[in-house]
Protein backbone atom coordinates (compact mmCIF):
# COMPACT_ATOMS: atom_id res chain seq x y z
CA UNK A 1 0.00 0.00 0.00
CA UNK A 2 1.10 3.55 -0.67
CA UNK A 3 0.90 4.80 2.92
CA UNK A 4 0.86 1.51 4.81
CA UNK A 5 -1.28 -0.08 7.50
CA UNK A 6 -1.16 0.69 11.23
CA UNK A 7 -2.15 -2.09 13.64
CA UNK A 8 -3.62 -0.73 16.87
CA UNK A 9 -4.07 -3.15 19.80
CA UNK A 10 -3.83 -3.60 23.57
CA UNK A 11 -0.99 -5.84 24.71
CA UNK A 12 -2.97 -7.32 27.62
CA UNK A 13 -5.97 -7.88 25.37
CA UNK A 14 -4.84 -9.12 21.97
CA UNK A 15 -1.04 -9.11 21.59
CA UNK A 16 -1.00 -12.68 20.26
CA UNK A 17 -3.57 -12.04 17.56
CA UNK A 18 -1.97 -8.71 16.63
CA UNK A 19 1.40 -10.40 16.16
CA UNK A 20 -0.07 -13.13 13.96
CA UNK A 21 -1.99 -10.59 11.88
CA UNK A 22 1.17 -8.53 11.51
CA UNK A 23 3.18 -11.55 10.31
CA UNK A 24 0.52 -12.48 7.75
CA UNK A 25 0.10 -8.93 6.41
CA UNK A 26 3.84 -8.37 6.02
CA UNK A 27 3.95 -11.39 3.71
CA UNK A 28 1.42 -9.86 1.34
CA UNK A 29 2.06 -6.12 1.79
CA UNK A 30 5.74 -6.03 2.73
CA UNK A 31 7.31 -5.34 6.11
CA UNK A 32 7.83 -1.66 5.26
CA UNK A 33 4.06 -1.20 4.77
CA UNK A 34 2.82 -2.60 8.10
CA UNK A 35 3.34 -0.85 11.45
CA UNK A 36 2.67 -2.65 14.71
CA UNK A 37 4.18 -0.55 17.50
CA UNK A 38 5.60 2.89 18.09
CA UNK A 39 7.92 2.17 20.99
CA UNK A 40 10.97 4.16 19.97
CA UNK A 41 9.62 7.67 20.66
CA UNK A 42 12.66 9.85 21.51
CA UNK A 43 12.77 11.37 24.99
CA UNK A 44 11.27 14.83 25.23
CA UNK A 45 8.88 14.51 22.26
CA UNK A 46 5.11 14.81 22.60
CA UNK A 47 3.98 11.18 22.26
CA UNK A 48 0.47 12.28 21.23
CA UNK A 49 1.89 14.23 18.28
CA UNK A 50 4.25 11.38 17.35
CA UNK A 51 1.46 8.79 17.41
CA UNK A 52 -0.93 11.05 15.50
CA UNK A 53 1.71 11.76 12.86
CA UNK A 54 2.56 8.08 12.42
CA UNK A 55 -1.10 7.11 12.08
CA UNK A 56 -1.75 10.07 9.79
CA UNK A 57 0.76 8.80 7.24
CA UNK A 58 -1.04 5.45 6.87
CA UNK A 59 -3.89 4.55 4.52
CA UNK A 60 -5.66 2.32 7.03
CA UNK A 61 -5.76 1.55 10.75
CA UNK A 62 -6.66 -1.93 11.96
CA UNK A 63 -8.18 -1.75 15.44
CA UNK A 64 -7.67 -5.20 16.94
CA UNK A 65 -10.42 -5.66 19.52
CA UNK A 66 -10.40 -8.56 21.94
CA UNK A 67 -12.79 -9.57 24.69
CA UNK A 68 -11.14 -7.25 27.26
CA UNK A 69 -10.60 -4.27 24.93
CA UNK A 70 -13.45 -2.24 26.41
CA UNK A 71 -12.97 -3.18 30.06
CA UNK A 72 -9.15 -2.93 30.24
CA UNK A 73 -8.31 -0.86 33.34
CA UNK A 74 -5.23 0.81 34.82
CA UNK A 75 -3.66 0.26 38.24
CA UNK A 76 -6.35 2.42 39.86
CA UNK A 77 -9.11 0.39 38.21
CA UNK A 78 -10.07 3.18 35.82
CA UNK A 79 -11.07 2.16 32.33
CA UNK A 80 -8.15 2.92 30.01
CA UNK A 81 -10.42 3.95 27.16
CA UNK A 82 -11.74 6.85 29.26
CA UNK A 83 -8.23 8.29 29.60
CA UNK A 84 -7.56 10.94 26.90
CA UNK A 85 -3.87 9.94 27.05
CA UNK A 86 -4.51 6.24 26.39
CA UNK A 87 -2.39 5.30 23.37
CA UNK A 88 -5.07 3.08 21.80
CA UNK A 89 -7.59 5.91 22.07
CA UNK A 90 -5.09 8.42 20.65
CA UNK A 91 -4.31 6.21 17.65
CA UNK A 92 -7.96 5.57 16.76
CA UNK A 93 -8.89 9.22 17.32
CA UNK A 94 -6.12 10.32 14.98
CA UNK A 95 -7.35 7.97 12.25
CA UNK A 96 -10.99 9.00 12.61
CA UNK A 97 -10.18 12.71 12.70
CA UNK A 98 -8.07 12.42 9.52
CA UNK A 99 -10.67 10.32 7.70
CA UNK A 100 -8.33 7.34 7.47
CA UNK A 101 -10.02 3.99 6.90
CA UNK A 102 -10.52 2.31 10.30
CA UNK A 103 -11.22 -1.43 10.21
CA UNK A 104 -12.36 -3.00 13.50
CA UNK A 105 -10.96 -6.54 13.68
CA UNK A 106 -12.77 -8.56 16.33
CA UNK A 107 -10.67 -11.44 17.61
CA UNK A 108 -11.39 -14.48 19.75
CA UNK A 109 -15.15 -13.95 19.60
CA UNK A 110 -15.15 -10.34 20.84
CA UNK A 111 -18.30 -8.26 20.33
CA UNK A 112 -18.41 -4.96 18.47
CA UNK A 113 -18.41 -2.01 20.92
CA UNK A 114 -21.72 -0.18 21.17
CA UNK A 115 -22.07 3.60 20.83
CA UNK A 116 -22.91 3.99 24.53
CA UNK A 117 -19.77 2.06 25.52
CA UNK A 118 -17.36 4.41 23.72
CA UNK A 119 -16.14 7.90 24.60
CA UNK A 120 -17.52 10.63 22.33
CA UNK A 121 -14.33 10.90 20.28
CA UNK A 122 -14.54 7.18 19.36
CA UNK A 123 -18.26 6.78 18.72
CA UNK A 124 -17.69 6.70 14.93
CA UNK A 125 -15.82 3.42 15.46
CA UNK A 126 -19.12 1.70 16.31
CA UNK A 127 -20.37 2.40 12.75
CA UNK A 128 -17.37 0.89 10.97
CA UNK A 129 -17.81 -2.42 9.17
CA UNK A 130 -16.01 -5.12 11.14
CA UNK A 131 -14.03 -8.23 10.26
CA UNK A 132 -14.04 -11.25 12.60
CA UNK A 133 -10.88 -13.33 13.05
CA UNK A 134 -11.03 -16.55 15.02
CA UNK A 135 -8.42 -19.17 15.91
CA UNK A 136 -10.35 -21.90 14.10
CA UNK A 137 -10.65 -19.95 10.84
CA UNK A 138 -7.62 -17.70 11.12
CA UNK A 139 -6.25 -18.26 7.60
CA UNK A 140 -9.57 -17.65 5.86
CA UNK A 141 -10.39 -14.67 8.09
CA UNK A 142 -7.04 -12.97 7.46
CA UNK A 143 -7.59 -13.48 3.73
CA UNK A 144 -10.79 -11.45 4.12
CA UNK A 145 -8.79 -8.71 5.83
CA UNK A 146 -6.09 -8.79 3.14
CA UNK A 147 -8.76 -8.63 0.44
CA UNK A 148 -10.34 -5.58 2.09
CA UNK A 149 -6.95 -3.85 2.24
CA UNK A 150 -6.25 -4.72 -1.41
CA UNK A 151 -9.57 -3.18 -2.46
CA UNK A 152 -8.76 -0.09 -0.43
CA UNK A 153 -5.34 0.12 -2.08
CA UNK A 154 -6.91 -0.09 -5.55
CA UNK A 155 -9.42 2.58 -4.58
CA UNK A 156 -6.72 4.93 -3.26
CA UNK A 157 -4.50 4.39 -6.30
CA UNK A 158 -7.40 5.11 -8.66
CA UNK A 159 -8.20 8.24 -6.65
CA UNK A 160 -4.55 9.33 -6.81
CA UNK A 161 -4.52 8.78 -10.58
CA UNK A 162 -7.72 10.82 -10.97
CA UNK A 163 -6.23 13.59 -8.88
CA UNK A 164 -3.04 13.49 -10.96
CA UNK A 165 -5.06 13.71 -14.18
CA UNK A 166 -7.06 16.63 -12.81
CA UNK A 167 -3.83 18.35 -11.78
CA UNK A 168 -2.33 17.85 -15.25
CA UNK A 169 -5.54 19.14 -16.80
CA UNK A 170 -5.50 22.17 -14.50
CA UNK A 171 -1.87 22.92 -15.34
CA UNK A 172 -2.52 22.62 -19.09
CA UNK A 173 -5.51 24.96 -18.80
CA UNK A 174 -3.44 27.43 -16.78
CA UNK A 175 -0.66 27.25 -19.38
CA UNK A 176 -3.16 27.84 -22.18
CA UNK A 177 -4.57 30.85 -20.33
CA UNK A 178 -1.07 32.26 -19.83
CA UNK A 179 -0.22 31.77 -23.51
CA UNK A 180 -3.49 33.36 -24.61
CA UNK A 181 -2.92 36.29 -22.28
CA UNK A 182 0.63 36.71 -23.56
CA UNK A 183 -0.66 36.65 -27.16
CA UNK A 184 -3.28 39.28 -26.31
CA UNK A 185 -0.70 41.50 -24.65
CA UNK A 186 1.66 41.00 -27.58
CA UNK A 187 -1.13 41.92 -30.02
CA UNK A 188 -1.96 44.99 -27.95
CA UNK A 189 1.70 45.94 -27.95
CA UNK A 190 1.90 45.64 -31.73
CA UNK A 191 -1.31 47.65 -32.09
CA UNK A 192 0.11 50.39 -29.88
CA UNK A 193 3.35 50.45 -31.87
CA UNK A 194 1.44 50.63 -35.16
CA UNK A 195 -0.73 53.46 -33.81
CA UNK A 196 2.35 55.28 -32.60
CA UNK A 197 3.88 54.91 -36.04
CA UNK A 198 0.66 56.16 -37.65
CA UNK A 199 0.60 59.18 -35.36
CA UNK A 200 4.24 59.82 -36.08
CA UNK A 201 3.51 59.63 -39.83
CA UNK A 202 0.54 61.93 -39.50
CA UNK A 203 2.66 64.40 -37.57
CA UNK A 204 5.38 64.28 -40.21
CA UNK A 205 2.86 64.83 -42.99
CA UNK A 206 1.28 67.74 -41.15
CA UNK A 207 4.69 69.29 -40.55
CA UNK A 208 5.54 68.85 -44.24
CA UNK A 209 2.25 70.52 -45.22
CA UNK A 210 2.98 73.46 -42.91
CA UNK A 211 6.46 73.79 -44.40
CA UNK A 212 5.01 73.79 -47.92
CA UNK A 213 2.49 76.46 -46.90
CA UNK A 214 5.24 78.55 -45.35
CA UNK A 215 7.32 78.33 -48.53
CA UNK A 216 4.28 79.13 -50.66
CA UNK A 217 3.40 82.11 -48.47
CA UNK A 218 7.00 83.30 -48.68
CA UNK A 219 6.99 83.10 -52.48
CA UNK A 220 3.70 84.97 -52.70
CA UNK A 221 5.04 87.67 -50.41
CA UNK A 222 8.19 88.13 -52.48
CA UNK A 223 6.13 88.19 -55.67
CA UNK A 224 3.92 90.96 -54.29
CA UNK A 225 6.96 92.91 -53.18
CA UNK A 226 8.57 92.70 -56.62
CA UNK A 227 5.32 93.73 -58.30
CA UNK A 228 5.03 96.77 -56.09
CA UNK A 229 8.43 98.03 -57.20
CA UNK A 230 7.62 97.95 -60.90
Amino acid sequence: MLGGVFICYRREDSAGFAGRIYDRLTRSLGRESVFLDVDNIPAGLDFVEVLSDRVGRCDALIAVIGRDWLSSADAENRRRLDDPHDTVRIEIEAALDRRIRVIPVLVDGAAMPRLDELPDSLKKLARRQKIDILHASFNADVKNLTRALSLLDEELRAEAERAAREERKRRRAAKTRRQRRAAELNARGKSKRLRAQELKGEGARAEHARAVRRRSDGLKYRAKKVASRV
